[in-house]
């Protein structure tokens, strides 16, 4: 029922950060013990950057504030799988990272679009009372694959409003340079629109 109202939510969220605020809301309401959500995104060096941060309770974080284990981001990129991590069932690099990190069970899960990969899920957990476990990877597997549509769409959807502004801001150079005189008219006239609706919405008295 939970991934049938996040599908629901997710088709009509139009922006990166809505998206992802949308998807740690779900982590943490699926997974009772999650305390952290972190999402890193795939650079143009082929590593992973943090990107996005939150943790329970909504609190998120900066770029610089996410903490992600390498040798877990490392792991799942060889293998090219979702990863578990479970104390005593982790290679030594890994689990070490973990323990420093007061880490007692974590996922990691690559988002994957139609165009390629775009980066990895991270959830963790601090409770070693209740430790993640194979059903709740094979959750966020599922939740994954709808995270990437989304993330995949609301690039998209950015890209083009870019490539919009883009070629009106090239129309409006090309235009304005034919004529000394009425350069600058259009930045003006959309200045000026742009003054008269902020104080339109700002005044109380009643539209004529």
């Amino acid at each position: 029922e939970t991934l049938f109202e996040l599908a629901k939510d997710l088709n009509r969220l139009q922006t990166t950060g809505e998206v992802l605020r949308r998807i740690g809301a779900t982590v943490f309401e699926t997974l009772p013990t999650a305390s952290h959500f972190s999402v890193c995104v795939l650079a143009a060096d082929g590593a992973f950057e943090p990107h996005f941060g939150m943790l329970r309770g909504g609190e998120e974080l900066a770029a610089a504030e996410i903490k992600v284990s390498r040798s877990m981001l490392g792991s799942m990129a060889a293998r090219h799988m979702a990863v578990l991590y479970r104390p005593g069932e982790s290679p030594g690099a890994l689990g070490a990272s973990m323990v420093l990190q007061n880490v007692a069970s974590a996922m990691a899960v690559p988002l994957h679009g139609a165009r390629g990969p775009l980066g990895v899920i991270l959830v963790d957990n601090r409770s070693s009372e209740a430790p993640f476990c194979e059903a709740d990877l094979n959750l966020m597997i599922v939740l994954a694959s709808s995270a990437a549509s989304a993330l995949e769409r609301a690039r998209f959807e950015a890209e083009i409003q870019r490539m919009f502004n883009g070629f009106v801001e090239a129309s409006v150079t090309a235009i304005e340079s034919r004529d000394p005189a009425t350069s600058g008219h259009s930045r003006r006239v959309a200045d000026y629109t742009l003054a008269l609706a902020l104080a339109a919405n700002r005044s109380r008295s009643p539209l004529l």
